[in-house]
Order: C-alpha cells, then sequence, then structure tokens
C-alpha cells in the first residue's frame, strides 16, 4: 500500500490535534478526580515552574515541526524524533503525573499516532517527500 500526500497530511493534522485534544481534556478533567488527586495535581504544577519553560520551548518545537511535516521540510522528520526522545527524557525525569482515562487515552493515541508519522517518513518511500531541495545555480 502507499500512501499520498494528501492522506499523509490528514494523518498529520489529525496527530497534532489529537495532542491539542488531550491536552484540553486533561485540564477539564481534572475536577473528576477525587480530591486527594487533584490536590497532588495543584502542588506538582506549584513546583515546576522551571520544567514550564522547557515545555514551552518543547510545545514551540512541536509546531514548528507538525507544520514543517505538513508542508514536507527537509528537517521535519528529525525534528519529530528529537522532540519524541526530549519527551521520552521529560516524562523520565517529571514528578509523577495524574490523568483521567479518557486523557490517557487520547494520549496513547496520540503516540500511536506519531509512531505511524515516523515510520511513514523514515521507513516508505515517503522519505523522498522530505529530500532538500537543491538550488539550481
Amino acid at each position: 500500500m502507499t500512501i499520498s500526500k494528501t492522506l499523509f497530511r490528514w494523518l498529520v493534522v489529525m496527530s497534532f490535534g489529537i495532542g491539542l485534544v488531550g491536552s484540553y481534556v486533561q485540564g477539564i478533567t481534572e475536577a473528576s478526580l477525587p480530591e486527594p488527586l487533584q490536590n497532588y495535581i495543584s502542588v506538582a504544577n506549584d513546583s515546576a515552574g522551571e520544567l514550564s519553560i522547557f515545555t514551552l520551548i518543547l510545545f514551540v518545537v512541536v509546531v514548528v515541526t507538525y507544520v514543517g511535516l505538513y508542508f514536507f521540510w527537509w528537517a521535519a522528520p528529525f525534528l519529530m524524533l528529537a522532540t519524541t526522545i526530549a519527551f521520552w527524557i521529560y516524562l523520565g525525569v517529571s514528578p509523577p503525573t495524574v490523568e483521567s482515562g479518557l486523557a490517557s487515552a487520547l494520549g496513547e493515541i496520540g503516540t500511536l499516532a506519531e509512531g505511524i508519522i515516523l515510520a511513514i517518513v523514515f521507513l516508505t518511500p515517503a522519505r523522498d517527500w522530505f529530500k532538500a531541495k537543491s538550488k539550481v545555480e
């Protein structure tokens, strides 16, 4: 099976959208968690000031990455791989997290979509879409 550029772009948009929806759902479903867990989230958010700068930078790079993937920028696959690894490291050094089942499910779907995108851009002929354009002199 081959993938078209249009289908790939839909996958990129869907993956980014799932990430945004998952973040929104996580925020609105915190109130449904038991009070001790809500208190833990509140304390964890208060003590995560230095990590929020990293989170902001990572978010900006992720937006650039997804725009680059949409427009087949040659560096976008490598940025996606780097941000995925950076996020895994970030999760590894972060304190424990608490989220609702729906937010967790959306996170897993987003991770699956990212994996599919990475597989497509590195392991299929679609990788040719991301080759750097040579300048004609």
